[in-house]
């Protein structure tokens, strides 16, 4: 949970490293590797017979996958080298946030100490979204959605479907307003639609899931259950209403160029 935390922080604060970085704030020294290590390659084996054993043997036999990863590679041994420095980075901006007259180790260590805070998390619970929760049980009408929807998307949310700015698949010169499905908590429309007996488990399962997380944010079980069987009703009739993957993959299907007034008509 920890290490889910720490990655989460370092994903938000990476674009306000960058002048620290620059700064040459971290403590960390970076080291560039050699660009070959003849210890990664596998010798024994001949490379017009097996060119990648040959190339690679070497390294995959010294780096066993971590029991912490799904896999493994150079790549992503790189990675987790960046994020330990980016970590130093922002270890040494949390320490040094209460005394520095640097605006920008100020911002960026309080918020990743803030961030980092596991114990304070706790103790909150739900109440910082106390005010947002509020906002949307007030919703009594389509244009109360309409309202709660717009603010969401102004704070960062998703709901409902995606939303953003993307180049214009038929004219390279175009930055457009795009919209596309979304609002499901499972992968795809499929798992909402099959009928077999895997998807029926996935889906008890998500319902209990759903339901206890009402419950985490104060409800009694069975009120609980009850707004998680809504939660499913609801995605499962944007599920119906959702295009399949197969569908998703047509390019010409998928393009359908409006102005932005005729959204109120849909």
């Amino acid at each position: 949970m920890y290490k889910s935390l720490s990655r989460l922080c370092l994903t938000l604060a990476a674009a306000a490293i960058l002048p620290a970085l620059a700064a040459g704030q971290s403590t960390a020294p970076i080291k560039p590797g050699p660009p070959l290590k003849l210890s990664d390659l596998d010798r024994t084996t001949n490379a017009c017979t097996d060119f990648y054993q040959f190339a690679n043997g070497g390294w995959l036999a010294s780096n066993p996958v971590p029991p912490a990863f799904s896999s493994w590679g150079s790549f992503t041994e790189l990675t987790e080298r960046n994020n330990l420095v980016l970590r130093d980075v922002l270890e040494s901006a949390a320490r040094a946030a209460k005394t520095t007259k640097d605006p920008n180790t100020k911002k960026l260590g309080t918020f990743y100490a803030s961030c980092m805070d596991s114990a304070g998390a706790e103790a909150a619970g739900a109440k910082p979204l106390a005010g947002e929760l509020a906002r949307i049980a007030a919703i009594n009408s389509r244009a109360d959605l309409s309202a709660v929807i717009t603010h969401l998307y102004a704070i960062g949310q998703s709901p409902i479907f995606g939303f953003g700015s993307d180049q214009d698949a038929r004219n390279s010169s175009l930055v457009i307003v795009a919209a596309n499905q979304g609002g499901l908590g499972l992968p795809n429309r499929e798992y909402y639609t099959k009928t077999d007996a895997r998807s029926e488990t996935i889906r008890t399962a998500y319902v209990d899931h759903i339901a206890k997380t009402f419950q985490l944010l104060g409800d009694q079980a069975e009120a609980a259950k009850t707004k998680a069987g809504k939660v499913m009703a609801l995605e499962t009739a944007l599920a119906n209403a959702s295009r399949t993957p197969v569908q998703l993959r047509d390019p010409i299907a998928n393009y359908n160029p409006m102005p932005v007034t005729s959204l109120n008509e849909m």
